[in-house]
Parts: structure tokens; sequence; C-alpha cells
């Protein structure tokens, strides 16, 4: 009989800032810092038993909350903050009732590389919110490189080959290759992954995760133009680029034409500040001013230490 074939990891990776991960910050601030143990414990679950994903009900709710010792609104509370920052997919919690997200499939697909017959199942693949926003994003195999080898069908699903999602034939997905090449080209999110993996630093799981997430509430322009003036600046971290668009945001910034205008606004006024003062360091002062400055300077009474100086100690 054959051996059963294991779904879950043993163990999951974990970026070394997680707990500096904007999202995780929000989360704390917001529900304590208990909500550190509830996430660790979902993300254990999650690698562990399904591998990508945990099925969210009132049972799961009571056994996250008895393995840790917290109370379920706790638990929940925690949940429900995770999904409205972005750390699990809002979008396939309200389609399918489960939490999972872009990273977490991810990290499953390279732990389980070298495995057999390994796929995600096409209806809660991370893809299915931009897939129907039809956004030309390319897949995740697609994005990271190396997942699939010719031994292995890992992912093999969120292609659409052989999923309900689509029936399409390998020969038309042979001919339509050259044009989802130019799509992904096109894609301004992997513009902006390129960009940074070439001028920045090579692009994590955790900083591709949060990019995302910056295109979504700033969009692709602003993101762009912050990692542009990461570069300027020589910074190597994305947490400056987050930090001109929280900047940007509490100014009310919103498109970069915004930005542009308030820089072109302010370049004006310096350049008129600078004109001033060259104005008034150029200025001839007038004679009559400097006579009284004389005046004014003859008739004041001398300091004791300037009395000594000039007549000796006998003098007071």
């Amino acid at each position: 009989m054959a051996r059963p074939k294991k779904i879950g990891l043993d163990y999951f990776p974990m970026d070394v800032d997680f707990l500096r991960d904007i999202k995780i910050r929000k989360i704390e601030k917001e529900c304590g810092s208990e909500s550190i143990k509830v996430l660790l414990c979902l993300l254990g679950n999650i690698y562990r038993d399904e591998g990508y994903y945990i099925n969210w009900d009132e049972d799961t709710a009571f056994l996250i909350s008895d393995e840790i010792g917290l109370k379920e609104e706790v638990v929940k509370e925690v949940v429900n903050k995770s999904l409205q920052v972005g750390f699990f997919s809002k979008y396939l919690f309200d389609e399918e009732n489960i939490l999972t997200s872009k990273g977490i499939q991810e990290r499953y697909l390279e732990a389980k590389k070298k495995s057999k017959g390994i796929v995600i199942d096409a209806k809660y693949t991370a893809q299915r919110e931009f897939m129907e926003l039809n956004s030309p994003i390319t897949t995740l195999e697609d994005e990271f490189k190396g997942v699939n080898s010719p031994k292995t069908r890992v992912n093999e699903e969120i292609t659409g080959v052989n999923s309900p999602i689509s029936t399409q034939s390998k020969v038309k997905e042979s001919k339509g290759k050259e044009s989802k090449v130019k799509e992904s080209k096109q894609n301004p999110l992997q513009q902006i992954l390129t960009f940074y993996n070439e001028n920045i630093s090579p692009v994590t799981p955790f900083v591709r995760e949060e990019i995302e997430f910056d295109c979504k509430d700033f969009g692709y322009e602003l993101v762009q133009e912050a990692l542009r003036r990461t570069v300027l600046n020589s910074k190597t971290s994305y947490k400056y680029s987050q930090a001109i668009l929280r900047d940007w945001k509490s100014k009310n910034y919103k498109t970069l034409e915004d930005v542009e205008t308030t820089l072109k606004r302010n370049s004006n006024q310096q350049n008129v500040s600078q004109k001033d003062a060259n104005t008034k360091s150029s200025a001839k002062v007038p004679d009559w001013h400097q006579e009284t400055q004389k005046d004014d300077d003859s008739n004041r009474e001398l300091t004791p230490e300037e009395i000594k100086e000039l007549f000796g100690e006998d003098a007071l």
C-alpha cells in the first residue's frame, strides 16, 4: 500500500522583519500583544494541515483559542483586523471562508517545489482576485521562478491547465504564450518589482507582499515614484519608501501630479527666498548709517574689563 502523501509542512519560514511589518504593527496596536500569539498559531495550523490555507468557522476559532489559552472573541478580533489590513486575503475569505494569502501560497510552493503532485486548488488561489478583476498579472509560478520542475506538477491548477476555471488545451496555451509574455512585460506590478530588484535590493516574499499591498492602497505611480526617490537618496530598504508614502498620505497626495505640483511650488518658493537673501546681502549700506554706527560706538561707556585692558589694574 502506498504511503499517504504529506500535504502540510513540518516547519515554515519566517521573515526576520516579521514584527516590523506594517500590517503586524497595525494588528498589534489594535488588538494588543497577544495578537502575535494568535497569528503565529494560525500560521502554524495553516502550514501544518492544508499547507496554504485554513477553513475559518466557529470550530476553528475554538481550537485556536483553546490552543493558546485566549478567549474566542480575542481570536476573532485578530482575524477581523488581519483581513482589514491585508495580512490574509479578504477576497478569498468572503468568497470561500478561508484564511490564506499570496505570500503564504508562495512560501508553501517553495517548500514543496521538489514534491510530486502538489497542487493549489484553483478556487483557493490568491490569483483569483486579480483574474476576476481582469488584471494582466502573471501566475504565481511565473513570478516565483524555480518552483516548478519537469518532474513536478506544483501549482499546475493555477495556470488554468486541467482546472475548472479553464478548459483551454495545451495547444491554445502554447499559442498564447507570446501574448502572455508581452502582457507580463506591461504589467505595472512586475515593472515595479523589477525596478526594486535591479536598483535597491533583491525582492523577498515579504517585500513583494508589502509592495503589492501598497500598490493597492496608493496606486502604482506613487509607489514607483517613492522607489525612485529611495534610489536617489541611496537607501536600500523598502521601509524608506513606505515612509515617503505615509508622508504623502498625510498631506493628502493621491496622484503623481499632486506630488509634482507641490515640488514645483516648493522649488519656486526656494528660488524666491534665495533671490531675496542675495538682494539683501548685496545691498550697499548708506554712509550716514555707518557714521551713526561709529558715533554710537564712540559714545558708549567702557566696561570694567576694557578699562583694565587700556589703563591697567590701578585705573579702577
